[in-house]
């Protein structure tokens, strides 16, 4: 049976904010002027972690990445500077293929994580209207089972660094017997 699983919960938490009806649209990137500074990302279980089959991210799986910046207690007055980059766990830790960078300046940003990683997401559907998760219905198999285990990471009021920004994630969903 497949679940669709709306995110509404989470972005409140994400961004505390109250309620809205009339949420503005967004660009994909909002941001125009960017840094020389390359986003450097790290991804760690947060408490008790589990995952489908360990206790930790695996070589080859990939989260989905955003990056606002602006003051979220005043609304939705943020920009959006990184939608949906790609970062996947090798060897050395979490990589992407593309190179991203911060943005210009010293305001504070936030960065959000996603695991399992999927193309599908978009900035204005993440902030005005939460995402579209679904269970997948066989999860006899490795890629069935973590296809089907949502976690989510925050990392609130960061500035641009060249250190490496750790997203500590944690579960979305829970078993269901």
């Amino acid at each position: 049976m497949r679940r669709k699983v709306k995110l509404f919960a989470l972005l409140a938490l994400v961004f505390a904010i109250g309620a809205c009806d009339n949420l503005p649209e967004l660009p994909q990137n909002s941001v125009e002027d960017y840094s020389d500074i390359p986003l450097n990302i790290n991804a760690v279980p947060a408490g008790d972690f589990t995952r489908a089959t360990d206790t930790a991210f695996e070589t080859g799986d990939a989260i989905s990445v955003f990056g606002y910046k602006g003051d979220l207690s005043s609304g939705f007055s943020v920009q959006t500077w990184l939608t949906n980059g790609k970062f996947t766990k090798g060897a050395n830790g979490f990589t992407s293929a593309e190179t991203y960078y911060w943005y210009s300046g010293e305001e504070l940003g936030h960065i959000v994580g996603l695991y399992p990683y999927s193309d599908k997401y978009t900035a204005e559907e993440f902030l005005a209207n939460g995402i579209s998760f679904f269970v997948k219905s066989d999860q006899s198999t490795h890629a069935g089972y973590t296809a089907s285990d949502l976690m989510y990471a925050v990392a609130n009021n960061v500035t641009p660094t060249a250190n490496e920004v750790v997203l500590e994630f944690n579960h979305v969903l829970s078993k269901l017997v």
